[in-house]
């Protein structure tokens, strides 16, 4: 239909801007036509199809989690433009134009209203592009998706960082981060590498987001992280926690649309970003992973072959599908501080699998994690991460993990363990095929494995890994790992409580020699459960990424 603009009055609500992260994602323009953060100017009569990952609108998500019922394609005007509403199908690729609005105006508010639809099932997955018509010297400037209800919580966010000799990049995140109004409630950065960390990155005195850095051993990413969640917990002002790696990139406004999601949507809803490729920007790599519900592995949400580029339609409509991740990486993580008090803290599993654990626990008390479009960071793709030792920590964590929430049997754990390592060393990957058996050898030694293990073991991990593997070893090792997979076939389950304590916080300050403060809440409830015990299901989910933990 063909009408006219709204005032913008009505929408006074900002929920997030349109054209940010001009970096990464660019438009194709030509001479005449300038795009900048939140503005466009058309030397000569142009159209543009504002379809990016950051400016489309993800429908669906906003009507499923929130209680919106109206936006607006809100900007300021100058000239003569036609601005076009579509609604995208993401799963039939099918769209529709909702409104077509003739607009004229110096410096004019414009407000082009939309009525949500709400979506008849889980699987409905639809999202709002703007298609722009300028004419010769037409100018927009602060383009945004408004609404017209207020948020229903204010929200007051801790963001936390781990870093480990990561210096370079962690400045430049927070020389951003200092850049941008303070959409953090205050910060911490968690230092596991050479001291002194502060004097040398430190933002200046104008840096609206108060900056805490803290050093202390390597405890890996889950002593760093939980190290910045114990600190967040003592405030008693922040309501959400944000975890971030040290070594991403981000659009600017990734903290503001943050908190304007936080605020909106249901108070015990976590929401995750997802992972694009550092080196490859529009290549996406995951919207949130879940745990295999047939055998111990995790799988990634990740597009199909050829599906991967967000700057393609079958790659923004795989990003606005209705996933329903288990977890999500703590590259980009933000979940109620609350979820921390009922559910307890990550446990001490060092990297790799920490992030798994805590978010499917938290995903099983009634804390989901929520894989939002448009929320997403740059980060270094894992295949170029890959070491033999890592195989380590994806079997013992992953053991763990099961132990922790009883997922399948022991007789399935035996075969999974025995099938990994065999396939190692068909491919005489000794190395890897060791990492496995030391792996679980060290699952078999129960809790108080994890509650010993330190940055030390893992330099010794390394260092032993680095040993040449001749027949009469691979004989021996072969022994090893018959007899610690017959342990872990047949010996009885750890005492549940024994695990459950290394999520508490007593256990957690004294693993990093944290003195409690005066009056602090109590957050050492360990293990939350819930009504419902079973592993969320997923829906429109193509997994084509499977973490090697078990090969069969």
């Amino acid at each position: 239909m063909t009408g006219s603009p709204n005032s913008t009055g009505r929408f006074a609500f900002p929920l997030f801007a349109l054209l940010d992260g001009l970096e990464q994602l660019s438009y194709e323009t030509t001479s005449d036509v300038t795009i900048a953060s939140g503005a466009v100017r058309a030397g000569s009569a142009k159209a543009f199809r504002l379809d990016r990952l950051f400016d489309i609108f993800p429908e669906s998500y906003w009507c499923r989690y929130t209680s919106l019922t109206e936006i607006a394609f809100t900007a300021t005007l100058t000239g003569t433009a036609r601005i076009k509403i579509r609604r995208r199908n993401a799963l039939t690729g099918g769209e529709q134009v909702l409104t077509e609005v003739d607009c004229e105006g110096q410096a004019q508010p414009i407000a082009i209203p939309i009525a949500l639809q709400q979506p008849g099932g889980n699987g409905d997955a639809n999202y709002l592009i703007a298609i722009l018509h300028l004419a010769a010297g037409a100018q927009l400037h602060d383009l945004r998706w408004s609404a017209t209800t207020a948020p229903a919580r204010e929200v007051r966010i801790a963001g936390v960082i781990c870093t480990f000799n990561q210096e370079a990049m962690l400045a430049n995140n927070l020389a951003q981060m200092s850049a941008a109004p303070a959409f953090l409630h205050r910060l911490f950065v968690v230092n596991q590498g050479a001291p002194g960390l502060a004097d040398r990155i430190a933002p200046g005195d104008g840096s609206p987001t108060p900056i805490t850095f803290i050093d202390q051993p390597n405890f890996g990413g889950a002593g760093g992280f939980t190290r910045g969640i114990i600190e967040s917990l003592d405030d008693p002002h922040v309501t959400h926690i944000l975890l971030m790696d040290d070594d991403i990139k981000a659009q600017p406004s990734l903290l503001a649309r943050i908190a304007t999601i936080l605020a909106y949507v249901g108070e015990r809803h976590c929401v995750g970003g997802a992972m694009l490729d550092i080196h490859a920007p529009t290549r996406l790599f995951t919207c949130g992973d879940r745990i295999n519900p047939d055998r111990p592995a995790i799988i990634n949400i990740a597009p199909p072959d050829g599906c991967d580029d967000v700057t393609t339609d079958a790659g923004r409509d795989f990003v606005a599908l209705d996933h329903k991740p288990d977890f999500n990486g703590w590259w980009c993580f933000a979940f109620p501080i609350e979820a921390a008090r009922q559910c307890g803290l990550p446990l001490p599993l060092f990297i790799r699998g920490d992030d798994v654990e805590f978010g499917f626990r938290l995903s099983r008390a009634g804390f989901p994690t929520i894989s939002w479009p448009g929320v997403a960071v740059w980060h270094l793709p894992f295949r170029l991460k890959v070491q033999p030792w890592q195989a380590f920590y994806d079997r013992r964590n992953m053991l763990f993990l099961n132990e922790a929430h009883g997922l399948f049997s022991r007789r399935r754990l035996a075969r999974s363990a025995w099938g990994s390592f065999t396939k190692a060393i068909k491919a005489r990957d000794h190395a890897r095929a060791r990492a496995i058996v030391e792996g679980i050898e060290a699952f078999n030694k129960g809790a108080p494995h994890l509650e010993n293990w330190s940055g030390r073991d893992h330099s010794a991990l390394l260092q032993r890994m680095l040993r040449s593997h001749g027949w009469r070893n691979v004989i021996a090792l072969c022994v090893r790992a018959l007899s610690a997979i017959a342990t872990l076939r047949w010996r009885r389950r750890f005492d549940p409580d024994a695990i459950d304590r290394l999520s508490g916080a007593g256990f957690w300050r004294d693993y990093l020699s944290i003195s409690s403060p005066r009056n602090a809440p109590s957050h050492d409830k360990g293990f939350a459960s819930h009504p419902d015990d079973g592993i969320a299901p997923s829906q429109q989910i193509q997994a084509t990424s499977v973490k090697s933990c078990d090969p069969t």
